[in-house]
């Protein structure tokens, strides 16, 4: 089985057969870190660090160049694609959103994303790090 997945810079996917949506890092075989995609005329690609049982692998994948993290396995770069999203100012508690000062820029930003390809047995669960349960709390 294979699922595609567009992802930004410095997001997870987490894989394993007994993952538990509530503690994905914790119930993980394998987490893909996507650290950074770069999108310019000379490079598309993706730097990914990947991390099981062995340890942690750091790997730069060109356009529609893969790697295999084990046996059956394996993530592969399909393709790289621009997303404009709204400027959040940066919050100096809690360290997230935009350092630069945005007062009187556009609103929007271009985020470039990775179109990831990761292939696994069909025992093997795939979720992304910004999961939402379906699950109501009432």
């Amino acid at each position: 089985m294979s699922l595609r997945i567009t992802r930004a810079a410095n997001t997870r996917i987490f894989l394993g057969e007994n993952l538990e949506q509530k503690n994905m890092s914790g119930t993980a075989t394998d987490t893909i870190w996507i650290r950074r995609v770069e999108s310019s005329r000379k490079e598309q690609s993706a730097l990914l660090n990947i991390r099981n049982s062995d340890g942690v692998v750091e790997t730069t994948l060109g356009m529609g160049e893969g790697y295999p993290i084990r046996d059956g396995v394996e993530v592969k770069l399909k393709g790289i694609s621009d997303f404009w999203t709204k400027v959040i100012p940066f919050c100096k508690v809690c360290g997230r959103g935009d350092r630069h000062d945005v007062s009187g820029s556009p609103q929007k930003r271009l985020i470039a994303q990775a179109k990831l390809e990761v292939s696994a047995p069909n025992a093997v669960k795939i979720f992304r790090d910004d999961i939402v349960s379906g699950e109501r709390n009432e």
